[in-house]
């Protein structure tokens, strides 16, 4: 499929009305960008019988597309059209059975051999007893079910709700908190498993009047991930600053914002969402000053990488800043470049 440069720079991302019906056909003779080229190749993927997904994700130069497909029973091909300078932390796709998110970090997950086993199908069937003798009032049996459940079937999500849950309920929070130790030793290999189970941990504590512990606990698991998923770093961060603005605390929430924007400015377009909730904070705990004189200048240097849909949105923030501070005369000699 040809790659129609064109329609990039004019940021038309949705088929032209002046091209015609949007049919496979239509692109094949026309060509498309990365919506279209994706597209052609996961409705003809499924046209021969194989599996494949739609993806769309946010990398430093802006949104791209690209797309999936099974290669081999238990194993899919990710990365068709990613481009890897752009590092692409995470895909998300919909889920053609639920009509749900899923990201390729879920379809790893799902397709992992360790699911196939005959210990994780006995763990299910575990899991469905544990549920069925909880709701009828057989608290302990139930726990030592659910218990046995993620024993043998340790990355199955359901099996640890339901572990979870049996545990609430037979011995409070304190029992609870070493369930969720023991999910997150078993979703090691799984960096989203691990964020989405301390973060269950982090609110349990809270809960307890262990706002300290959980402080420490969110800023250990945040130096624990990857580089590879700076996604998760910044959904941690926002967790933190989050706590520290309901604390009114703003300047240390300013202070912990910028230095994650300092150590991931090389991921440039995808930090633009955190960039608008910075000046969103800076501007409620009134230091405006500080964020435009940081804020600015770093808009400004990664301006130039942008596809065209982001360089509008820098403007906007640019401006924003600004505005924010009271110069409105900047503000609007901002959109005269």
């Amino acid at each position: 499929i040809v790659y129609d440069i064109d329609r990039l720079k004019l940021g038309q991302y949705d088929w032209p009305a002046t091209k015609g019906s949007y049919t496979l056909r239509s692109i094949k003779e026309i060509g498309g960008i990365c919506v279209d080229q994706a597209y052609f190749c996961v409705i003809a993927s499924r046209a021969f019988g194989i599996p494949s997904l739609y993806f769309r994700g946010d990398g430093r130069r802006g949104g791209h597309a690209w797309f999936s497909y099974m290669s081999k029973t238990s194993s899919w091909s990710f990365d068709i059209g990613r481009y890897s300078q752009d590092k692409y932390a995470v895909g998300t796709a919909v889920d053609p059975q639920t009509n749900t998110p899923l990201t390729d970090h879920d379809v790893s997950k799902i397709y992992d051999r360790v699911f196939a086993k005959e210990g994780y199908k006995k763990g299910y069937i575990n899991k469905q007893y544990a549920e069925i003798l909880y709701k009828s009032g057989y608290e302990k049996k139930a726990y030592t079910y659910a218990a046995f459940s993620v024993k043998i079937a340790s990355m199955n999500d359901a099996c640890w709700d339901t572990y979870v849950k049996c545990a609430q309920h037979l011995g409070g929070d304190r029992l609870v908190l070493k369930v969720l130790d023991n999910k997150i030793f078993a979703m090691k290999k799984y960096p989203d498993g691990v964020v989405e189970s301390t973060k269950e941990k982090v609110v349990l504590l809270k809960r307890m009047g262990r706002d300290s512990e959980a402080s420490l606990i969110l800023a250990k698991t945040k130096k624990k991930v990857s580089a590879g998923r700076d996604d998760l770093q910044r959904n941690i961060v926002v967790d933190q600053v989050n706590e520290l603005v309901e604390q009114k605390k703003y300047r240390s929430a300013r202070l912990i914002m910028e230095k994650l924007i300092k150590s991931q400015k090389d991921e440039k377009a995808k930090l633009l969402p955190f960039f608008s909730m910075y000046l969103n904070i800076t501007k409620q705990g009134k230091q405006t000053k500080e964020a435009a004189r940081f804020a600015v200048p770093l808009l400004k240097s990664m301006y130039g990488s942008f596809d065209p849909a982001r360089q509008m949105i820098a403007l906007q923030l640019i401006a924003s800043a600004y505005e924010n501070n009271g110069d409105s005369k900047k503000a609007s000699k901002v959109f005269e470049r």
